[in-house]
């Protein structure tokens, strides 16, 4: 996770990423999150006394315990085929 940069008119921005090793290769994922959810994600970190890193890490080790990756995914394919009809 990388963070603590600023935009061209000085908001801070944040960018995640997810570094997955196996095997000894690694592997780098952009998590393309928009602004307001990063806002939202900080704000429940706090109020659990939690790094931002340290909740996104948890709440994807949830979905893979409870098997909602497809599901996540199954809606962000739908979200873009809508758009792409537009």
């Amino acid at each position: 996770m990388a963070a603590g940069r600023r935009e061209s008119d000085g908001r801070p921005s944040a960018a995640f990423a997810i570094r997955m090793v196996y095997k000894g290769q690694a592997r780098l994922t952009d998590l393309p999150i928009h602004e307001e959810i990063i806002g939202d994600l900080a704000m429940e970190a706090e109020i659990r006394g939690m790094g931002i890193g340290e909740l996104v890490g948890s709440l994807i080790s949830a979905m893979v315990k409870n098997d909602l990756l497809q599901l996540v995914r199954d809606d962000s394919d739908s979200h873009l085929r809508g758009f792409e009809r537009a």
